[in-house]
């Protein structure tokens, strides 16, 4: 025998369907970084605009030009390929083993720097492709680093990257390559528009594929990167301190393959390199808290 609800029964479910809703947005939507209790620290020239998602990384808003960061915590980090027990170089490519770092609290922006933010700053543009919000590319790492240097900020580390692109993973984000990054087997053989794969678990988009990513470090030096895993761990390592101008690249690029886009491949050009359509950057700063 089937008992008929009474007519408040129906009323008082689509209630609790409403309050465990209401409940679970609060707890999974990004917080304000005004909100109170939320704990975001603040820095001097950023002004924190919301978190990627409810226990993600705080983003800031760069006030002298509108980039948005995530930040990245102080903390000990793996980088390197889980596979390898030694350097491996090829040409200018090189895979490295499994190795820690310690890094301290850096920023790192959310995408790769479009042409609208280059020419803010820049007198040209570059680009064989145009459009503000496409990648600014074929640039040098000088030009970059020019860039950088009039919009008060700088070029991450590689470590740095490395460590953004991981997103707190142990794998190497060679997965579900296809829905995050534009590359050979998806892009039409052109940059798009930033933002427009999905994001990594930090929130943060294009760290594979469409442009390949200028860093800072040198990568001349086979000696120190041996040197750099006996150490066991690497305090803040910004790559050999002498070299030939070869500077590193990361991330993979619209025209590569996707079994390369991966958090651990790295190549290098010369620093004053710009004919390359695959080449851009994304920046990175250093906070300096009230």
């Amino acid at each position: 025998m089937i008992v008929p609800l009474p007519p408040w029964a129906s009323k008082f479910s689509c209630w609790a369907k409403l309050v465990s809703a209401l409940v679970a947005f609060m707890l999974l939507a990004p917080a304000s970084c005004k909100s109170s209790g939320t704990g975001a620290p603040t820095f001097d020239g950023f002004e924190c605009v919301r978190r990627t998602n409810h226990d993600g990384p705080w983003v800031y808003s760069h006030l002298e030009t509108g980039i948005e960061f995530i930040l990245v915590p102080a903390g000990t980090y793996d980088v390197g390929s889980i596979e390898l027990t030694q350097v491996i170089s090829s040409g200018r490519e090189y895979y490295f083993p499994r190795h820690r770092v310690a890094l301290s609290a850096y920023m790192i922006a959310l995408h790769e720097t479009t042409q609208l933010q280059w020419m803010k700053y820049m007198a040209s543009n570059p680009s064989s492709q145009l459009g503000d919000y496409l990648p600014v590319e074929r640039v040098s790492w000088l030009e970059a680093a020019e860039f950088c240097r009039r919009a008060g900020l700088r070029l991450p580390t590689e470590a740095e990257w490395e460590v953004a692109c991981r997103a707190g993973r142990a794998e190497e984000c060679n997965d579900a390559v296809l829905d995050r990054a534009w590359v050979g087997e998806n892009s039409d053989g052109r940059t798009h528009n930033v933002m427009t794969r999905a994001p990594n678990k930090w929130g943060l988009f294009d760290m594979l594929g469409n442009v390949q990513e200028w860093c800072f470090d040198l990568a001349d030096d086979d000696d120190y990167y041996d040197a750099l895993i006996r150490e066991g761990i690497a305090v803040d390592p910004q790559g050999p301190s002498v070299g030939f101008g070869h500077r590193v690249t990361r991330g993979g690029a619209f025209r590569y393959g996707a079994e390369i886009a991966n958090c651990v491949f790295r190549t290098s050009l010369h620093e004053e390199g710009d004919w390359d359509p695959q080449l851009g950057f994304r920046v990175a700063a250093t906070p300096k808290e009230r």
